[in-house]
Order: structure tokens, then sequence, then C-alpha cells
């Protein structure tokens, strides 16, 4: 009896397919080994009909691993334009263009829907495509504040070290930490020289990765004193490698380069009384004279302790009512006072 009903499910899929083909011959996509562009083309086509890599491959007398091939091309693709669309949800650029409109139409129904589609686009991050932003996100809340808080704790975003740009930079008070992010869909190509240049502005340095990818960054950093994050597959961050402190590569210059002209001169002022009176020109290199001339571990906390200054008190209030989903989007985009009332009127 049960091969009886074997060959009739086998029976049944023969037919599904053969009636597949013919729909896809008579749309024109007709057999036979053909140029690249066109297998694609052909491949993806009779797919949707057929849905059998076996017969796909035999109508275009091509093995089953390019028939794969060709599917998971297009998957991928499709995949990084659906990032690409999350990305633009997920931006500064996206929240001005719902402040503007609850700024025009002075009621919050106004931004209902948008506020739906980002909380909607966080779930298919949650699910599916979990980019730079959800890792940041994650970090932001369970690091800064669930670990620490605003009133000790300064979150820096895409900051330019030396040649490399770290993904997030956390200060708490004047000690910072550098968090490198590497998602399922990153590389570690560029890991080595963007490790070196963090150790020059801060002791401890982390890499974020999925769990997948922990076992190949592991084997890369055993030996080194980078520490290492995973991100669960249940979403949550678990400690795998704790960060040893190493300050011997600490730079001045570099650490220099973070600061902004009114802190660089109240550093420069509170430790030497006074400023270069020099011509406009050479008053930068002239700071950056005095500044090298502060003991390297001083001057690191003196330069931490200037940039965790910069956390204003609106911030904190703002971040205590949004969302979980969106609390690094609206931390990192840095709007002004009036952009933040605004937010907290939409949220409260």
């Amino acid at each position: 009896m049960l091969i009886v009903f074997a060959k009739f499910e086998r029976d049944i899929i023969q037919q599904r397919t053969e009636t597949g083909l013919d729909a896809a011959r008579k749309r024109g996509l007709i057999g036979g080994r053909l140029a690249i562009d066109g297998k694609r083309k052909g491949v993806h086509a009779l797919f949707e009909v057929v849905e059998s890599a076996t017969d796909i491959a035999k109508e275009y007398n091509i093995v089953r691993a390019t028939v794969y091939k060709i599917i998971n091309e297009k998957r991928i693709k499709v995949r990084k334009m659906q990032q690409s669309n999350l990305t633009n949800i997920y931006s500064k650029k996206y929240i001005e263009s719902m402040l503007k409109k609850y700024d025009y139409y002075k009621d919050l129904r106004a931004v209902n829907e948008n506020v739906e589609e980002l909380l909607e686009s966080y779930e298919i991050m949650k699910k599916h495509y979990r980019n730079e932003y959800f890792y940041k996100n994650t970090l932001f809340n369970k690091l800064v504040l669930g670990k620490h808080n605003l009133n000790t704790t300064y979150a820096m975003n895409e900051v330019i070290v030396n040649k490399s740009k770290a993904d997030m930079i956390i200060v708490n008070k004047n000690s910072p930490i550098v968090y490198e992010i590497k998602t399922e869909l990153d590389n570690f190509g560029k890991l080595e020289h963007q490790i070196i240049d963090y150790y020059k502005i801060a002791s401890l340095v982390y890499v974020v990765t999925a769990e997948n990818t922990y076992y190949p960054l592991y084997r890369i950093l055993k030996d080194t004193k980078v520490g290492i994050y995973v991100l669960t597959n249940r979403n949550t961050l678990s400690l795998k490698k704790k960060a040893e402190e190493d300050e011997k590569f600490l730079n001045h210059k570099v650490l220099f380069k973070l600061l902004r002209k009114s802190e660089y001169e109240r550093i420069v002022m509170g430790y030497f009384g006074y400023l270069p009176n020099v011509k406009a020109f050479e008053y930068y290199t002239e700071c950056l004279k005095l500044f090298m001339q502060i003991e390297i571990l001083e001057a690191q906390k003196l330069v931490f302790n200037e940039i965790w200054e910069r956390e204003e008190e609106f911030v904190k209030k703002t971040m205590q009512i949004i969302p979980y989903e969106l609390r690094w989007l609206i931390y990192s985009s840095k709007f002004n006072t009036t952009g933040y009332k605004k937010i907290l009127d939409i949220f409260n």
C-alpha cells in the first residue's frame, strides 16, 4: 500500500512538473544550453512555475549546482535590496521628514503611519536582516541603557579614528571602549588594520559578531587582547572573550583629532593656563604641540572627559519614552532641542 501511494505521489509531482515546463515553453522559455545571461533569466522564470532544481537542470542541460547558484544569486540580490530599504527607513533623514509632516499638520495621526512603518521594519530586521543598525541598537540598549546609564555614559556613532571608522564608542566618564561590528554579511578583511587604529585612542576594544561567525573570528583574535561579544540567535548579547587593556599604542595626534575646537582649547587652557598667541593658520598646530606635552594616559582622560560632557539633558529625557526599537536612531541622530521636543510630543 505504501508503495502504491509513493508511486501515486511521484506521478502527481511529475505531472505538475510537466505542466509547469509546458507553461514555461509557451512563455518562450525553451530548454537547452544558453548563454549565461539567458540561462539566468530562464532559470529564474522557470523556478517560479516548476520549483524543481533537477527538472530545471535537465531542461537547460546544466547541473543542479548551477541552478542553485543562479537562484541564490537572485535571493542575495533581493535581500540586499530589502536591506537597503530598511537602511533608508532607519535614517535621520526619515525621522526629519516625519517631524516636518508633524510640524505641518500639528496632529499626531499624521505620523502614525511612519511610526508603524519603523516598528514593522524593525521586526523584519529582527527576524531576517540583522543589519548594522540592529547590532548598534542592541548594544545601546543592553550596555549603555542597561549596564550603565546616560548620567555616566556617552555613546558615539561612526567615529573617524586615524584611517578607520569605529562603529560605536561607549564613553563611561573618561574611559572609552571601541566596538567594531561584523554582521553576518561582513568579512574580516580590514579588521587587523581597524583594531590597530582603535588602540590609538582606547585601551579596550571589542568586536561584535553573530553566532555563525564567532569561531572564524575567535581564531583571528584568540592570541590578542581584543574582546568578543556575540549577538545570539535569540538577540541577546553574550560575552565570549573579555577584552584586556592595552595602552601602549595610545597616540596624542589621533586623540586630539576627536576634539572640537572649544574642547581642545579648554584642555590646553586648563592644563597650561594659556592659549597660543599665534597666527590663525598656526593655531591648531601650536595647540597640538602643547597637548602632546601631556602624559598620554592623562591626555586620554582629558579628551574623553570633554566628549562625555557633550551629553545633553534633553536627550536623556527623550530616551526614557522612546520605544526600544528606535532608541539608537533617535539618540545617534543628534537633533537640536526643537527636534527633540517634537519627538517627545510624538512618543509621549
